[in-house]
């Protein structure tokens, strides 16, 4: 068992998952070509063309690039990343559709100009998938914002979102994220009725083998009449169909309910198409959430971190393969290898029935150190809404920086479940227990992200990171895969100790 922990596991996991069993295999990471418009002389003034504050901002910027002085640079600075957000909120507001390709870069990347990079860390770049095949729930910045103003992913929570509306479309709103809850929740009903219907005709099947099975009297092909276990498995049979031809009729009906409220909501989002609205509505609508967004990279990047969002080699400084560049492939590898680990990390129970449900992962460009997880889930609809984590485009370590959302999630989802009792039960309330009887201080979630961290990324290849109770608390609450726990027990004494002491179960929300 290798010590890295994006080394190849297995899991051995159970449960109905809306988003499938895993993410999708990725078969190639990035393009064999680099785009030709990463070098065209003309990707500057295209990417500013038409925005009313590109003057501003091309005076100033190149007034930064230029001054050596580090007061004034400092002083131009400040400036240069106000109006750069000014640039990318006066963008999105009129959207990408029909504008140049370059602007869209500008939103996603933070591409400025190319020739502000090395020549690999242009190539780099241009060899990036630019189109969402695998149709996972990673998202870059332009697509995520298509996604809002288009109501299929709902409007970041926050305070600083002020979205002047006129009643009519207000109630539409509304009631689009009703009708999105309302499809969730007959989407959850069916499946649940699915996979109680399949369990009950696997177990009619198995019986049906065992009642038929032939058993031979002689040689000459004659067969025992049914024995007592065939004669009890044919009376359970019996009891079997007749619970098969009840649930039927509460699929159907279940059919009936979820093809109804996903037509409801598909009419009800053609409505409200960024062309069917008025335009003021878009406008106030993605300005809000660029200010949520520019609020999340300023959480993202901390308080002494680089807050400059513009990708330039000064800061960019990738590999031939962008290992630690977040881009959709990348992070949907890493967040597989840490789900193979962790596999309650996207799942929840509901009815007796445990869900996958991954998040929705905007990948921000700026430079941090940590992702983050917006909100675990929509409190408005805790079963089957998707959470909200962000990924930063260019930190120092883009493992680190998943795991840490990861753990974020983590936390959150488990307050939230515990409600008023989260110091009190489940993970978070032994962890606070620990906290407290440690007399620790600061904020407790950020020991618990870096005890996650420590948790997947070391403790998994048996490296000993973690204090004694926590480690017991994780191999509890947070469990490896069974085979890798069997493996661990036979590295050391401390995980055979938790082995016998604490039984395996499959791990979820």
């Amino acid at each position: 068992m290798a010590d890295d922990f994006l080394a190849e596991e297995t899991q051995d996991t159970e449960g109905l998952n809306i988003d499938g069993d895993s993410f999708p295999p990725v078969d190639a990471r990035l393009a064999d070509a680099p785009l030709p418009l990463l070098n065209d002389p003309s990707y500057y003034k295209a990417a500013l063309s038409g925005e009313p504050g590109a003057a501003s901002f091309h005076q100033h910027f190149q007034s930064y690039l230029n001054n050596k002085d580090p007061k004034q640079r400092e002083e131009i600075r400040s400036k240069v990343i106000d109006e750069y957000w000014a640039l990318l909120k006066s963008i999105a507001m009129k959207g990408i559709e029909g504008e140049p390709e370059a602007k869209r870069y500008l939103l996603r990347f933070g591409m400025v100009h190319p020739a502000l990079l090395s020549e690999g860390a242009r190539n780099l770049i241009g060899r990036i998938p630019p189109d969402n095949s695998l149709n996972v729930s990673i998202h870059y910045l332009d697509e995520w914002l298509s996604l809002v103003a288009k109501g299929i992913v709902p409007p970041s929570a926050g305070d600083e979102v002020r979205i002047s509306k006129t009643p009519s479309t207000e109630q539409m709103r509304e009631r689009m994220v009703q009708m999105q809850a309302r499809m969730n929740g007959a989407r959850t009903g069916l499946f649940a009725k699915q996979s109680e219907k399949v369990n009950i005709e696997n177990m009619a099947k198995a019986r049906l083998v065992s009642a038929f099975s032939k058993i031979p009297l002689n040689e000459e092909g004659v067969f025992e009449s049914y024995n007592q276990s065939q004669k009890q498995s044919l009376a359970e049979i019996t009891e079997l169909l007749k619970k098969i031809a009840k649930i039927d009729i509460d699929h159907a009906a279940a059919i009936r309910e979820y093809t109804l409220a996903q037509k409801n909501l598909n009419d009800l989002q053609a409505k409200i198409e960024p062309g069917s609205l008025p335009v003021q509505e878009n406008k106030d609508l993605i300005s809000g959430e660029l200010d949520i967004i520019r609020r999340m990279a300023r959480v993202s990047v901390g308080r002494n971190g680089n807050h400059f969002p513009i990708l330039t080699s000064e800061y960019f400084h990738p590999d031939a393969e962008g290992t630690n560049v977040g881009f959709r492939e990348n992070v949907m590898s890493i967040l597989s290898r840490i789900e193979s680990l962790d596999a309650g990390l996207f799942r929840r129970t509901y009815k007796k029935q445990v869900y996958r449900i991954t998040p929705d992962i905007l990948l921000l460009p700026c430079f941090a150190d940590a992702g983050i997880c917006w909100e675990p889930f929509d409190r408005a609809n805790r079963v089957s809404s998707r959470g909200r984590l962000i990924v930063p485009l260019y930190p120092k370590d883009l493992k680190t920086a998943i795991l840490g959302a990861a753990g974020d999630l983590r936390w959150q989802a488990a307050k939230e479940k515990a409600s008023l009792y989260w110091m009190e039960e489940g993970l978070t309330g032994y962890y606070f227990q620990w906290y407290n009887k440690n007399k620790l201080r600061g904020d407790i979630k950020e020991f618990f992200i870096q005890d996650y961290i420590n948790w997947i990324g070391k403790e998994s290849g048996g490296i000993q990171k973690l204090d004694r109770d926590v480690r017991a608390i994780f191999w509890q609450f947070v469990p490896f895969p069974r085979q890798l726990q069997e493996d661990l027990k036979n590295r050391s004494q401390i995980y055979l100790e938790l082995y016998q002491k604490i039984p395996w179960a499959p791990a979820q929300q």
